[in-house]
C-alpha cells in the first residue's frame, strides 16, 4: 500500500471531529449533497419531521477543508477503478465464452441449442467494450497467440 497521501484523506490541520463528518459527505457518493450528509450523519429524521439543513459548523467545516473539491477527486479515483474492474470482468466474459464456443466448433458433438442466441450474446458484449481498453488489457502477446490459433497459415493440419 502507498504512503502518498490522498486528497480525501484526513488533512494535517483537520481535526477528527470534522474528518468523521467529512466521511459522511464524501461516502454518499456523486449525488451528495451537505444536507443529505448532515441528515444521514444525525439520522433520519423521525416522525415525518422536516429535513435539517446542515448546520454553520458543517457548512464552515465544508467550506475550510474543501470537501467538494475532496470529494470530487474521490469519486473519480473510485469510478476509475471500478470502470477498469467492469471492463476486465467483460473481456474476461467474452474471452471465456470465445473458448467455448471455439470447443463447440472443433468438437461435432458439441453443439449449443440455440447458435443464434449465443452470437447475439457475443455481439452484445463486444459492443461494450471499447477499442483502447481491450488494448490496455491484452497483451501483444495474448494477441499473437490468438492469430497463431486461429490463422490457417500457422495450422499443422494439412488441407485436402
Amino acid at each position: 500500500m502507498s504512503d502518498e497521501r490522498k486528497p480525501w484523506d484526513q488533512l494535517e490541520n483537520e481535526p477528527d471531529a470534522a474528518y468523521a463528518r467529512f466521511l459522511f459527505y464524501r461516502n454518499l457518493g456523486p449525488m451528495r449533497s451537505l444536507d443529505s450528509a448532515y441528515q444521514a450523519y444525525r439520522g433520519k429524521a423521525a416522525n415525518g419531521r422536516k429535513r435539517q439543513q446542515a448546520s454553520g459548523q458543517w457548512q464552515d467545516e465544508s467550506a475550510k477543508y474543501s470537501w467538494l473539491q475532496r470529494a470530487r477527486l474521490y469519486d473519480i479515483e473510485t469510478l476509475s477503478q471500478v470502470g477498469c474492474e467492469a471492463v476486465t470482468s467483460i473481456v474476461v466474459v467474452v474471452r471465456e465464452v470465445a473458448k467455448k464456443l471455439k470447443t463447440a466448433l472443433e468438437d461435432p458433438e458439441l453443439k449449443p441449442k440455440d447458435w443464434e442466441s449465443v452470437l447475439k450474446t457475443i455481439d452484445a458484449l463486444s459492443k461494450c467494450l471499447p477499442a483502447e481498453a481491450v488494448s490496455a488489457i491484452l497483451s501483444d502477446s495474448d494477441l499473437e497467440q490468438g492469430n497463431k490459433e486461429t490463422d490457417p497459415a500457422n495450422s499443422s493440419e494439412e488441407v485436402h
